[in-house]
């Protein structure tokens, strides 16, 4: 199975996170939309906090912030993520007020970040 080229693209762009927790170094998004990135984001947090878990901003959104500044319309676009098994309920909730519905999610992210709280969904039978 090849690897989706965003969620790639995604995870190399993780690695240029400023926050000090490692953990953020692995979480990437890439807002896609037809053939085209519109939008790339990795965690931010304040650089006067000594602790990233405090004020930190998702890389969804630092992503849709980015496509929205380099003018692009994120509606219809498609999300691709990488170091969480899914948007947390404030990044989706954000995502869908701006029309972004569709995630790809990574099949990498298990390895980077094997105690992310945002577990896969479970299998039902």
């Amino acid at each position: 199975m090849t690897a989706c080229p965003y969620c790639k693209k995604a995870r190399e762009h993780a690695k240029h996170s400023p926050c000090p927790d490692k953990k953020a170094q692995i979480t990437g998004a890439v807002l896609q939309k037809g053939t085209r990135v519109i939008g790339i984001g990795y965690p931010i947090c304040r650089t006067f906090c000594d602790n990233a878990k405090h004020y930190n901003i998702d890389a969804e959104i630092v992503a849709l912030i980015n496509a929205l500044q380099n003018g692009f319309d994120p509606q219809g676009a498609t999300l691709h993520l990488t170091g969480h098994w899914r948007s947390c309920f404030v990044c989706e909730t954000i995502l869908a007020r701006f029309g972004i519905t569709d995630f790809c999610i990574d099949s990498y992210t298990a390895k980077t970040n094997p105690d992310c709280r945002h577990k896969p969904p479970q299998k039902t039978q």
